[in-house]
């Protein structure tokens, strides 16, 4: 084969590259502003969750704290059924036993 056209198939090879070369580069920032905005859209929605997840967690402990707060007010009223003198009041304490850790499950299966 002749040299000048050996040479012409490889020109034609190189300008062809050239071609998807410039084309890529035209494309890249287009490209890149696509990919720079997913990264934007992803970052939100990473710092959402957060806020959620902390949000979750402040009301979880808020929760617990209230759980807490109710265990406590029932060793109160069955350290207070001791000393009840009538049926009376035991079973006003009874009752408020019973309400307090009814509230304690509903907190329990909130959570």
């Amino acid at each position: 084969m002749d040299i000048a056209f050996e040479n012409l198939i490889k020109l034609q090879r190189i300008d062809v590259e050239i071609r998807e070369l410039s084309l890529f580069l035209e494309n890249f920032p287009a490209k890149e502003r696509e990919i720079e905005k997913k990264i934007e859209e992803a970052s939100r929605e990473l710092n959402d969750i957060k806020d959620k997840l902390n949000l979750n967690q402040k009301k979880r402990r808020e929760l617990e704290s209230e759980a807490q707060d109710l265990r406590e007010k029932i060793k109160k009223y069955k350290h207070q059924l001791n000393d009840v003198k009538s049926t009376l009041e035991y079973r006003s304490l009874f009752n408020e036993i019973e309400a307090t850790q009814q509230m304690i499950d509903e907190i329990e299966e909130a959570d």
